[in-house]
Protein backbone atom coordinates (compact mmCIF):
# COMPACT_ATOMS: atom_id res chain seq x y z
CA UNK A 1 0.00 0.00 0.00
CA UNK A 2 2.86 2.25 0.74
CA UNK A 3 4.13 2.53 -3.03
CA UNK A 4 0.63 2.68 -4.38
CA UNK A 5 0.68 6.10 -2.22
CA UNK A 6 4.06 7.27 -3.47
CA UNK A 7 3.45 6.28 -7.03
CA UNK A 8 -0.25 8.28 -6.61
CA UNK A 9 2.16 11.46 -4.92
CA UNK A 10 4.39 11.24 -7.68
CA UNK A 11 2.02 11.60 -10.15
CA UNK A 12 -0.08 14.42 -8.52
CA UNK A 13 3.48 16.26 -7.97
CA UNK A 14 4.24 16.00 -11.72
CA UNK A 15 0.46 17.27 -12.53
CA UNK A 16 0.67 20.02 -10.33
CA UNK A 17 3.96 20.56 -12.11
CA UNK A 18 2.84 20.32 -15.73
CA UNK A 19 -0.16 22.52 -14.98
CA UNK A 20 1.79 25.05 -13.24
CA UNK A 21 4.00 25.53 -16.71
CA UNK A 22 1.30 24.80 -19.47
CA UNK A 23 -1.71 26.88 -17.25
CA UNK A 24 -0.74 29.63 -14.77
CA UNK A 25 2.13 32.56 -15.97
CA UNK A 26 3.30 33.12 -12.54
CA UNK A 27 3.82 31.57 -9.13
CA UNK A 28 1.28 33.98 -7.62
CA UNK A 29 -1.52 32.70 -10.00
CA UNK A 30 -0.52 28.81 -9.15
CA UNK A 31 -0.37 29.63 -5.35
CA UNK A 32 -3.96 31.00 -5.59
CA UNK A 33 -5.43 28.46 -7.55
CA UNK A 34 -3.92 25.68 -4.82
CA UNK A 35 -5.08 27.79 -1.79
CA UNK A 36 -1.18 27.63 -0.34
CA UNK A 37 1.02 30.19 0.15
CA UNK A 38 3.59 31.68 -2.74
CA UNK A 39 6.56 30.48 -0.11
CA UNK A 40 5.26 27.31 -0.34
CA UNK A 41 4.42 27.17 -3.84
CA UNK A 42 7.79 27.76 -4.95
CA UNK A 43 9.46 25.19 -2.43
CA UNK A 44 6.71 22.44 -3.83
CA UNK A 45 7.68 23.81 -7.68
CA UNK A 46 11.41 23.72 -7.08
CA UNK A 47 10.98 19.81 -5.87
CA UNK A 48 8.31 18.94 -8.89
CA UNK A 49 10.39 20.31 -11.19
CA UNK A 50 13.33 18.30 -10.00
CA UNK A 51 11.68 15.23 -10.12
CA UNK A 52 10.27 16.10 -13.39
CA UNK A 53 13.31 16.32 -15.08
CA UNK A 54 14.86 13.13 -13.22
CA UNK A 55 11.69 11.62 -14.77
CA UNK A 56 12.33 12.64 -18.18
CA UNK A 57 15.86 11.97 -17.79
CA UNK A 58 14.76 8.08 -16.70
CA UNK A 59 12.38 8.31 -19.92
CA UNK A 60 15.13 9.00 -22.32
CA UNK A 61 17.58 5.90 -20.98
CA UNK A 62 14.52 3.77 -20.75
CA UNK A 63 14.07 4.60 -24.67
CA UNK A 64 17.52 4.76 -25.63
CA UNK A 65 18.08 1.12 -24.33
CA UNK A 66 15.36 -0.03 -26.35
CA UNK A 67 17.37 1.22 -29.44
CA UNK A 68 20.16 -0.30 -28.71
CA UNK A 69 18.02 -3.47 -27.84
CA UNK A 70 16.69 -3.67 -31.47
CA UNK A 71 20.73 -3.11 -32.98
CA UNK A 72 21.43 -5.58 -31.12
CA UNK A 73 18.75 -7.77 -32.57
CA UNK A 74 19.63 -6.49 -35.84
CA UNK A 75 23.39 -7.24 -35.32
CA UNK A 76 22.75 -10.85 -34.28
CA UNK A 77 20.26 -11.30 -37.41
CA UNK A 78 20.72 -13.79 -40.11
CA UNK A 79 20.28 -10.33 -42.52
CA UNK A 80 23.44 -9.45 -45.04
CA UNK A 81 25.77 -6.93 -44.34
CA UNK A 82 24.52 -4.55 -46.50
CA UNK A 83 20.90 -5.25 -45.05
CA UNK A 84 22.13 -4.76 -41.49
CA UNK A 85 23.98 -1.51 -42.17
CA UNK A 86 21.08 0.19 -43.63
CA UNK A 87 18.78 -0.83 -40.30
CA UNK A 88 21.39 -0.01 -38.06
CA UNK A 89 21.88 3.17 -39.89
CA UNK A 90 18.45 3.90 -40.19
CA UNK A 91 15.95 6.84 -38.71
CA UNK A 92 14.79 3.86 -36.52
CA UNK A 93 17.93 3.29 -34.65
CA UNK A 94 21.18 5.30 -34.92
CA UNK A 95 18.98 8.69 -36.09
CA UNK A 96 16.92 8.23 -33.03
CA UNK A 97 19.59 7.52 -30.42
CA UNK A 98 21.55 11.13 -32.06
CA UNK A 99 17.91 12.64 -31.56
CA UNK A 100 17.72 11.58 -27.87
CA UNK A 101 21.21 12.27 -27.16
CA UNK A 102 22.70 14.90 -29.81
CA UNK A 103 25.97 15.30 -28.43
CA UNK A 104 27.38 11.62 -28.67
CA UNK A 105 29.53 11.48 -31.25
CA UNK A 106 31.55 7.96 -32.73
CA UNK A 107 34.29 7.67 -35.20
CA UNK A 108 33.74 5.79 -37.95
CA UNK A 109 36.02 3.71 -39.05
CA UNK A 110 35.39 3.41 -42.50
CA UNK A 111 36.28 -0.28 -43.00
CA UNK A 112 33.62 -3.13 -43.74
CA UNK A 113 29.50 -2.60 -42.81
CA UNK A 114 30.13 -4.85 -39.99
CA UNK A 115 32.85 -2.60 -38.56
CA UNK A 116 30.86 -0.04 -39.04
CA UNK A 117 27.65 -1.47 -37.01
CA UNK A 118 30.41 -2.87 -34.32
CA UNK A 119 31.85 0.42 -33.82
CA UNK A 120 28.81 2.08 -34.01
CA UNK A 121 27.18 -0.15 -31.09
CA UNK A 122 29.88 -0.30 -28.81
CA UNK A 123 30.20 3.40 -28.65
CA UNK A 124 26.41 3.94 -28.27
CA UNK A 125 26.37 1.33 -25.52
CA UNK A 126 29.41 2.44 -23.88
CA UNK A 127 27.85 6.50 -24.09
CA UNK A 128 24.77 5.14 -22.29
CA UNK A 129 26.81 3.77 -19.42
CA UNK A 130 28.71 6.40 -18.54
Amino acid sequence: MPNLITNDLKKAMRAAYLDRTDNFPTTEKFAEHYGISEQLALLMLDEMAAYHSFVCAASKVELARAILDKAKEIIGSSMGGIEKYEAIFSDEICQAFSRIYPRFTWIDPDQSYDEDISEWYHSAKDFLEL
